[in-house]
C-alpha cells in the first residue's frame, strides 16, 4: 500500500494527459486545484514502484468505473482511492481494496451526528479533538473501499471497537460480502485522515515535494 499526500504540484500540463487536461479546463476555478492535486497524487503513488518510476506523469491515465471510483488504466486491477480537503489531496494504491478519506477537524451539527452515528459509537471517540469528524472519516473510508460511497448509509458502517488509532468496522448491509474492515487514522496539521483496508496493514506514507509551485490559473 502506497499513499501520497500532496499540497502543491508542478506544471499541470506535465502531470495530466491530453484528455485529462481537456477535462481540467472545463472545471470551475474552485474545482480545478483539488481535481489536479488528486490526479497528481495518485500518479505519484503509482510511480513509487521501481518498475514504474521512469513513467512520466502524463503517461499514467486515470479513469473512473461505472460507480465513479478511480482506477489507473495502465494497471486496472490495482485498487485506488483519492480524497481531498482544503489545501490537500491524498491518493492511495494497493493490491487489495482500499479507501481513504480526509477531513478538516471541526465541529459538526446535531443533525449530522444523528445521520452518521449511534450513541454507542459516539462514546468510542469521546476523547478525540473532533469526535464526530473522526467517526465520519472512518466510515467514509470504508464506504469508499467498498466502492459504494453514500449509496450505503453511514450508520450501516458500524464502528465496533478501537485500539489507539486503529478502529474495527463492520458493515451491516445484506448485499455486501466484505463486511469486516480495519481503519487507521492519522492526524496532521488540522486534518485527520482515515485508511480502510481488510487487514489493517501499515501504509507507506509519502509527502510529495514538487519542483515548482502549482498555479490554479490555466
Amino acid at each position: 500500500m502506497i499513499i501520497t499526500v500532496i499540497e502543491k504540484v508542478h506544471d499541470v500540463k506535465q502531470c495530466l494527459s491530453k484528455k485529462e487536461l481537456a477535462i481540467y479546463r472545463l472545471l470551475s476555478p474552485g474545482r480545478k486545484k483539488q481535481w489536479a492535486l488528486g490526479h497528481c497524487a495518485l500518479k505519484e503513488s503509482y510511480k513509487r514502484n521501481k518498475k514504474r518510476s521512469k513513467l512520466r506523469h502524463d503517461e499514467i491515465i486515470i479513469k473512473k468505473d461505472r460507480r465513479g471510483a478511480p482506477y489507473i488504466s495502465n494497471e486496472p486491477l490495482l485498487k485506488c482511492s483519492i480524497t481531498h480537503s482544503g489545501d490537500f489531496a491524498i491518493a492511495a494504491i494497493n493490491k487489495n481494496s482500499i479507501g481513504i478519506d480526509l477531513e478538516l477537524l471541526r465541529k459538526r451539527s446535531e443533525h449530522f451526528i444523528d445521520y452518521i452515528t449511534t450513541p454507542k459509537e459516539a462514546k468510542l471517540a469521546v476523547y478525540e479533538d473532533s469526535p464526530i469528524t473522526t467517526l465520519w472519516v472512518i466510515k467514509e473510508s470504508v464506504l469508499k473501499a467498498l466502492g459504494r460511497g453514500l449509496t450505503i448509509s453511514p450508520r450501516n458502517a458500524e464502528i465496533r471497537s478501537r485500539f489507539k488509532s486503529s478502529w474495527r468496522v463492520v458493515v451491516n448491509e445484506p448485499r455486501i460480502k466484505e463486511k469486516k474492515w480495519k481503519v487507521r487514522t492519522i492526524k496532521f496539521r488540522k486534518y485527520i485522515m482515515a485508511i480502510a483496508t481488510k487487514n489493517g496493514e501499515k501504509p507507506e506514507l509519502n509527502w510529495y515535494k514538487p519542483p515548482r509551485i502549482y498555479s490554479a490559473q490555466e
